[in-house]
């Protein structure tokens, strides 16, 4: 739908030559010669020559080429003959044709006098019918003209047939298609002007408004372009906005008639990213950096590629960059259950932020391939990173998966075999394996009712 804003307004078409021409010999008694001659203003004539009051035969031309707009309002049409006569007392009449048929009433004359010129049958007139662009743009549109004298024999010259039709135009045909490129502050408007209502657009663009509801006007936010636009899709860019928020948005075109709106859409804008989030890739005192205003880092894990999320886990740093281990490291199993499945590049994600929520970073492919089956134990996660003020600066995230190859559920007094667990007097990172049993928090040696260690 588009909605208008207009004023009044006239425009006229260019003058249109004929594509075909024709004879009619219900009426009169003379043929023409050469008619396909008034095509084009050239001096070269299509003729008849008359002896009786009856008058030539009706020269038909049709096939203008017209393309006026749907829409507007036909008010005239003027259809000029550049012709002579011999004789100054010539009549030439002219009939109307619409819908390939010669509409009887629409008599209108001239007398062309002896000296070739352009003469029209009245200016802009309506030839008694109701109009609409369609007929006068088909190819059966056209003008039928006779040669009538009054007594004696005359020859009649024309070398040249052309209309032009008058109309009042409208303001331009809009519509707005769904918003693009959408970031935390900026998007990209889509609209098209689908019919210049008559007049080429001056200026083309989008207004918008904060909200869920309600349409945007010119009084509302813009941006736009300005120039000479006829028909055709365009973009402009939205900037300036705020992050997570919604707008309204709606295209918008204005010729020399008035103002058009397409419908309205809704954006809402997305969460800021980090700065130079790929520096979290490695530990390298490059940093992925996002406003703090406390030190505080959350951290939440997907099993399904980040439409749900687990609880956020949080640690506090200071401005020393330094490693943290969120939850409980190597047991921490974040509040849900995983699997082999839901750790693979298409599944697994995890979602990091400072104190503000609307500022977070997604990071993906962490490049676990384990068997979908295998029931995961633990998934620990560090990240190295400081605080300074308001800023806190990221220089390394690093997950680590721990599992069994067991594909029964997890619960309180699941039994496995830790393969590096510490028996009884080994001492740290000399564990030979253990006997185990899961306690719903941790897993617990069997033989010295400890936690599990390597």
């Amino acid at each position: 739908m588009t909605l208008r804003e207009q004023n009044n307004y006239m425009a006229d078409t260019i003058a249109m030559s004929p594509g075909t021409t024709g004879i009619d010999t219900a009426y009169g008694d003379e043929n023409w010669n050469n008619p396909d001659n008034v095509k084009v203003s050239n001096n070269t004539y299509a003729t008849t020559t008359a002896t009786n009051p009856n008058g030539s035969y009706r020269l038909k031309a049709t096939n203008f080429g017209f393309s006026i707009p749907t829409g507007v309002t036909i008010t005239g049409i003027k259809v000029e003959v550049e012709s002579k006569t011999g004789v100054s007392t010539t009549t030439m009449r002219g009939q109307i044709i619409k819908g390939g048929s010669i509409i009887y009433g629409s008599y209108r004359s001239f007398n062309p006098g002896t000296i070739e010129s352009y003469k029209n049958f009245g200016g802009f007139v309506l030839w008694t019918e109701a109009w609409t662009p369609a007929q006068i743009n088909s190819s059966d549109f056209g003008v039928a003209v006779q040669m009538l004298i009054p007594s004696s024999t005359d020859t009649l010259y024309v070398d040249h047939i052309r209309i032009t039709v008058r109309y009042d135009p409208i303001a331009p045909t809009v519509t707005t298609q769904a918003v693009s490129a959408i970031a935390d502050t900026t998007a990209t408007g889509n609209g098209n002007i689908t019919a210049t209502g008559g007049e080429n657009a001056t200026r083309r663009g989008f207004c918008y408004k904060l909200g869920t509801s309600g349409d945007p006007t010119t009084s509302d936010s813009t941006t736009y372009d300005d120039g000479d636009y006829g028909t055709g899709a365009y973009t402009k860019g939205l900037t300036g906005l705020s992050i997570k928020t919604g707008y309204r948005v709606r295209a918008y075109a204005i010729n020399g008639v008035g103002t058009s709106y397409g419908d309205t859409v809704q954006l809402t804008t997305l969460k800021a990213d980090f700065t130079n989030p790929t520096n979290a890739y490695s530990e390298d005192a490059s940093f992925a950096t996002t406003p703090g205003t406390d030190g505080k880092v959350y951290i939440s894990l997907s099993k399904d590629g980040g439409t749900t999320w687990t609880s956020e886990l949080e640690k506090t740093f200071d401005g020393n960059n330094g490693y943290l281990t969120f939850g409980d490291g190597d047991t921490e199993l974040w509040g849900t259950t995983f699997t082999g499945d839901d750790v693979d590049d298409t599944s697994f994600a995890l979602k990091i932020r400072a104190s503000d929520e609307d500022t977070y970073q997604i990071y993906k492919t962490f490049g676990f391939a384990i068997t979908a089956t295998y029931i995961l134990t633990g998934i620990e996660v560090k990240v190295k990173a400081k605080w300074i003020t308001d800023t806190t600066s990221i220089d390394h995230i690093e997950a680590k998966i721990y599992y069994g190859t067991s594909t029964l559920p997890i619960q309180a007094g699941s039994q496995a075999y830790a393969s590096d667990g510490r028996k009884a007097g080994e001492g740290a990172g000399s564990g030979s394996g253990v006997l185990v049993f899961y306690d719903g928090t941790n897993w617990i040696a069997c033989d010295t009712g400890a936690t599990v260690d390597d």
